[in-house]
């Protein structure tokens, strides 16, 4: 038996919109001349921080984005900045 969430992540990944994220969070990564993190990613784009944060980790891994430091966001808070290869 499947849970629900099981369920939802293998809709989510049969829908298209994981490749979605994927693309207009490096079109954003593109567009900015500064390494950005998720949080300032999100300011720039369609996608919540959330939405964001949970595709870097998979763009990093595919090696299409490198982390570059921890830095002072927007906010205050300090998170990872991430830039293209």
């Amino acid at each position: 038996m499947q849970t629900t969430s099981t369920l939802a992540r293998e809709a989510f990944e049969s829908s298209g919109k994981k490749q979605l994220h994927h693309d207009i969070i490096l079109k954003t990564l593109e567009l900015c001349p500064y390494p950005l993190t998720a949080y300032g990613i999100s300011k720039r784009c369609s996608l919540s921080y959330v939405q964001t944060d949970r595709r870097l980790c998979e763009l990093r891994r595919s090696g299409q984005i490198e982390f570059v430091k921890r830095i002072q966001d927007l906010d205050g808070s300090t998170r990872n900045a991430y830039k293209l290869v």
